[in-house]
């Protein structure tokens, strides 16, 4: 064997050593991103759903003033209702553009 196809050979095995832990890499690198991206979509259903749960407690709040006597919080708990109902509905709409299933 020559000193040509000896080095040629070394060459071929620092390649392969080098070429594979660099693509299992890139593949988890690719696997990451894709996971971020999916994650992603996520955050603004997300913060729709959390925007209708805040107002979904203050309606709670506003229904438990109600009951309590308070007959002056009615106005303000049947606003606080159609807000209720606005949220939901963006919160619908949210999920639906993120691809995701229909809320119940």
């Amino acid at each position: 064997m020559t000193t040509a196809r000896r080095f040629l050979l070394i060459l071929l095995i620092n390649a392969l050593a080098i070429l594979v832990p660099a693509g299992l890499f890139m593949q988890r690198v690719w696997t990451d991103i894709e996971t971020a991206q999916t994650e992603a979509q996520g955050v603004t259903p997300a913060r729709a759903l959390l925007a209708a749960t805040k107002l979904l407690q203050q309606h709670r709040g506003l229904s438990a003033v109600l009951l309590g006597g308070k007959e002056d919080a009615a106005a303000a708990r049947s606003a606080k209702a159609g807000e209720v109902e606005r949220a939901l509905a963006a919160y619908g709409a949210a999920l639906r553009s993120a691809g995701g299933a229909r809320p119940n």
